[in-house]
């Protein structure tokens, strides 16, 4: 293992970090720039730096401080800190695991880094992340085979670490290895058919190949980003030390979008003490609070967040839902159209408005809405079905036949939009149309109320 290269960048007490297991000279308790911290940061990190100051032979100690550190992106600290641990007990995965993100970070030697890498791995071989992130440094170092073998070894521990597919179809690629780099880099995109570096990928390797590119496989620049997750846990161990307002905001985020909307909640209380006047904060603490129930308690969040920014197109649509959750369609109806005011080709309030002013029952305004949500071509079969009923309603039969019949031709598959169309035929008395739907409506659904009308008419 490389030892003793200078880090530029990492205080003048990391000189004596030495290699695992050799004697070090102790290095004094770093002092650490908190003059910029939130309080309760500063307060973290000096409760963990009072924690090495009474224990300075605890690697435990040591290495809470790295974590701290790390977690606030105090990294020249952290390095201090993880080297000590590691120096203090160096059968631990962590600290050299972490010494080695951190001092990759701050651009130390990449042979450096892979060799912490490989003394973690050692101990902890079946930690997927760790090949990886051994992996991409091989890779950005060009020892494209060294990567190969690390993002195989992470496939091997994952099959489903689609991040790790793509390292190794990217280094196959890069090896002039297309054909296996295709079939690798398939497997990913079936995991991850939304990435738009897996497809710019599937893409170039098609192209060596000679094989035709599919339509759409192009990703645009914007698709092309670090879009597929590291799912790291000694990483998700230090980020959860965190306790500055981005921390508590980025991890409370995360569990509404993974529809942990409890668990979401008290990290979202957290961060509004940081920022109180947060619009998109009161809007993601609002939709978390109407997940669980309570759905008043969000509406006076979501009232807040508009007085923040009444601009907000994410927020009304937000709060029509919530009125709409709460029988309220006429308010719901009204923040729709708010949303719709505000950006005119936001096609999913126009359905959204649409369908609140139906269950009001105010037909004449849902089916003109209706009416736009078609020009903007959104809501499919749905809006059919639910626009010819609106017609039918209105006593409006032709419009609604023409409506339930746009709705068969979209969705043929579609048991309500048969039925539907069904029973407006026999009301027309075209009673052997009526039959063909209502029975292909039967074949589609065993139980759909289409059987009770077969029964009746001896169909």
């Amino acid at each position: 293992m490389s030892c003793g290269r200078a880090v530029a960048g990492v205080l003048a007490l990391a000189a004596g970090l030495g290699c695992a297991g050799e004697p070090t000279a102790a290095p004094a308790v770093p002092e650490i720039h908190l003059s910029d911290a939130e309080p309760r940061v500063r307060a973290a990190i000096e409760e963990a730096r009072a924690a090495v100051a009474a224990a300075p032979d605890s690697a435990h100690a040591w290495g809470r401080l790295g974590m701290v550190c790390d977690a606030h992106e105090r990294n020249a600290a952290a390095e201090v800190c993880y080297g000590r641990a590691r120096a203090l007990d160096p059968d631990d995965f962590r600290w050299p695991y972490h010494l080695a993100r951190v001092r990759g970070l701050s651009g130390a030697d990449p042979a450096e880094v892979a060799d912490l890498f490989r003394e973690a791995l050692a101990r902890r071989p079946d930690h997927a992340a760790g090949h990886f992130r051994l992996g991409r440094v091989l890779a950005n170092a060009g020892d494209l085979e060294g990567a190969c073998a690390a993002y195989e070894r992470a496939v091997e521990l994952d099959a489903g670490f689609a991040l790790a597919r793509r390292g190794l179809g990217q280094a196959l690629l890069a090896l002039d290895r297309p054909r296996e780099a295709l079939v690798v880099l398939a497997a990913c995109a079936a995991l991850a058919p939304s990435d738009g570096a897996t497809r710019l990928a599937v893409a170039a390797a098609r192209r060596r190949l000679g094989e035709p590119i599919e339509v759409g496989a192009q990703a645009p620049a914007s698709l092309v980003s670090d879009r597929l997750p590291l799912v790291d846990p000694a990483r998700r161990a230090v980020q959860e030390l965190g306790v500055s307002t981005l921390h508590f905001r980025l991890r409370g985020r995360a569990h509404v979008e993974g529809g942990r909307f409890a668990q979401a909640l008290p990290l979202l209380a957290l961060a509004r003490e940081g920022a109180p006047e947060d619009a998109g904060l009161l809007r993601l603490q609002a939709r978390a609070l109407a997940e669980t129930g309570r759905g008043e308690v969000a509406l006076d969040a979501l009232a807040a967040s508009l007085e923040l920014d009444p601009d907000s197109v994410e927020a009304h649509l937000l709060a029509g839902r919530l009125q709409e959750s709460l029988g309220r369609h006429d308010e719901a109806a009204l923040a729709y159209a708010r949303a719709i005011d505000l950006e005119p080709r936001a096609g999913e309030a126009y359905v959204l408005r649409a369908n609140a002013l139906a269950r009001a029952g105010r037909g004449r305004e849902a089916a003109a809405v209706y009416e736009r949500a078609a020009v903007h071509g959104v809501g499919g079969a749905d809006l059919q079905k639910n626009w010819g009923t609106v017609l039918h309603g209105l006593g409006d039969v032709p419009g609604a036949l023409a409506r339930y019949e746009r709705a068969v031709e979209l969705a043929p598959e579609d048991a309500d939009a048969h039925g539907n169309l069904g029973a407006i035929l026999e009301e027309l008395g075209r009673t052997d149309e009526a039959l063909r739907h209502y029975r292909r409506a039967v074949e589609l659904q065993a139980d759909h109320p289409a059987r009770e009308r077969l029964e009746r008419l001896g169909g």
